[in-house]
């Protein structure tokens, strides 16, 4: 067979329940994996012969992608920031709002100075970590996570690149105040989040393909405020600067929470379609409160 031919075959097998867009993402991005193409050369290769092995293996992957298993899991890998990072279920496959969310954070870095220290809650993957102490070089990179398959992926994913300079805690963050208290003490300390923020509720609405993943990564409460509440409120007593993903219909809720419990300083930010995606949090007493943070 063709790979043409293939790739029809694919689109044939899921256009029964997939809309005709994503089948033939999903269809392509596998060929293009097993083979190792680029979207150029997949696209010279239509008429190229598809070897029987690679046609059987590309059978099982549909097969598993029409039980909505999404590509990511059946690849084993995921793309961010131009780079590919391992994923595995049980980890929270990354997303392009959190990809706003580093660029949020290296564009304050610029603008005010970088950090001594930088904290990623709930680091997954590991790949806001990494991103972080790949452009800062000379920051301190911490990252607390529970999950034992994360902390797995975070370290295959800093082994893949080289990169030894984060150190990964599998741990519950809430619980290892006597160790994040003390970075926090010391002078300039940034945190990062993209933390659970999904409602219960809101579970029903989503894609078949979000429920592959863990639950504890995305869901936080009746409101999906459980996380920000229990955050905001246990590190009130500590100097800090934070930038955190959000659901984009939790401004108004996050300000009242901010503002009950003595925040003053904080600001949203946009996604490319307009919704207010990114929460940046300064209460530190370190850093000039004349600086205004710039928008992009």
């Amino acid at each position: 067979m063709t790979l043409f031919e293939v790739y029809r075959w694919g689109l044939s097998e899921l256009g029964d329940w997939e809309d005709p867009h994503e089948a033939k993402s999903s269809s392509e991005a596998i060929l293009r994996d097993f083979l190792g193409l680029t979207q150029a050369q997949f696209l010279a290769s239509l008429q190229a012969t598809v070897s029987e092995i690679t046609f059987k293996r590309f059978k099982r992957a549909i097969g598993r992608r029409k039980k909505r298993i999404p590509v990511a899991y059946i690849l084993g890998h995921s793309s961010f920031c131009g780079r590919v990072y391992r994923v595995r279920p049980g980890v929270l496959i990354p997303r392009p709002e959190t990809e706003g969310l580093l660029a949020h954070f290296q564009t304050r870095a610029l603008s005010i100075g970088n950090p001594d220290t930088v904290m990623d809650v709930g680091f997954g993957t590991g790949i806001l970590a990494l991103e972080v102490e790949r452009n800062l070089k000379k920051t301190a990179v911490f990252g607390w996570d529970m999950s034992r398959a994360a902390y797995r992926c975070a370290q295959e994913n800093a082994a893949q690149w080289g990169q030894s300079g984060v150190t990964f805690f599998r741990k519950d963050f809430f619980k290892d105040e006597v160790y994040w208290g003390a970075l926090l003490k010391q002078k300039n300390t940034w945190i990062v989040s993209n933390p659970p923020y999904i409602a219960y509720a809101e579970e029903r609405l989503l894609s078949p393909e979000v429920h592959y993943e863990p639950k504890r990564a995305l869901y936080a409460g009746v409101d999906g405020l459980h996380f920000f509440r229990r955050f905001f409120l246990r590190l009130s007593g500590y100097s800090w600067r934070g930038f955190f993903e959000i659901g984009f219909r939790q401004q108004d809720a996050l300000t009242g929470l901010l503002q009950h419990l003595g925040y003053s300083q904080f600001w949203f930010y946009p996604d490319m379609q307009g919704h207010p995606r990114i929460l940046e949090v300064d209460h530190s007493q370190s850093l000039q409160s004349h600086l205004s943070p710039v928008c992009y």
